[in-house]
């Protein structure tokens, strides 16, 4: 992601839409989430941002995070609430295994995305959980998705593909779906006013906001997520969601799921 592109991004995380991928996190977390005290679950989120999540992730655990932009990793060596900051990305190595690995919005900026998702599962405890995000639809793909660094957009099917064989799919929809329609024309307008001004194709498009538009966008788009059950399968929205657990057995672990071993 450029650094323009990034700087607008980071002043975003309050917005209405940034607001629902938090709300979908606490939602989809407290589904699958074995019941035991949050502070024993050590919590990992892969390309952290700005630390917008972070807030959500420490109710149900440690949270450690890894980061490579260098404003993002100022702000998240500023944060409260975050164990240990990693300054490296996908696939270096880090210390230790986790109970919950969290990729929001990531897995697309890398372009070997199966060995990205390989990479998670081999750093999660047996048992532990992997959730992601992922923008939506390949034919969506744009301006917007390049200045933001994107290799691809996913539909369903091709995001579960990327599961390994020794993990166990929970729950995933794609969600966004209540302003899906107007997503689509506003992001095909966007793009045309681009290419008409021919303007740059290294700035994103801005989340709309305004007094009545960011109510009224963040009332659809919680109720949106709030409407979501782990047997949810939209066929559409802006985004996609993914809930899998690590079924790879270990003979020492105390974990619910312990189907394959690794």
């Amino acid at each position: 992601m450029n650094r323009e592109s990034y700087l607008l991004y980071a002043d975003e995380i309050s917005s209405w839409l940034h607001a629902g991928r938090r709300k979908l996190i606490s939602r989809v977390l407290s589904w699958h989430l074995p019941a035991g005290p949050a502070s024993e679950r050590e919590i990992l989120e892969v390309g952290a941002g700005a630390g917008q999540n972070v807030d959500v992730l420490r109710n149900f655990g440690t949270v450690d995070v890894m980061e490579i932009n260098p404003a993002g990793l100022e702000r998240l060596r500023a944060a409260e609430g975050i164990r240990t900051v990693f300054d490296s990305g996908i696939p270096e190595d880090l210390p230790g295994r986790w109970d919950v690995i969290c990729a929001c919005d990531v897995i697309e900026h890398i372009e070997d995305d199966a060995a990205a998702v390989r990479w998670i599962f081999d750093r999660l405890k047996p048992g532990g959980l992997f959730f992601a995000t992922v923008p939506a639809f390949p034919w969506l793909m744009s301006d917007h998705d390049r200045a933001l660094g994107h290799f691809r957009r996913y539909d369903a099917a091709t995001f579960d593909l990327l599961l390994p064989r020794h993990a166990i799919r929970l729950s995933g929809s794609y969600f966004n779906s209540y302003l899906f329609p107007l997503g689509v024309l506003s992001r095909a307008i966007w793009q045309f006013s681009n290419h008409w001004r021919n303007a740059s194709a290294h700035q994103k498009q801005r989340i709309p906001t305004g007094a009545l538009t960011e109510p009224l966008f963040r009332s659809i788009l919680l109720r949106d997520v709030q409407a979501l059950t782990p047997s949810s399968r939209r066929k559409w929205g802006m985004s996609y969601y993914l809930c899998a657990v690590n079924g790879c057995a270990a003979p020492d672990a105390n974990r619910i799921w312990n189907s394959f071993p690794c």
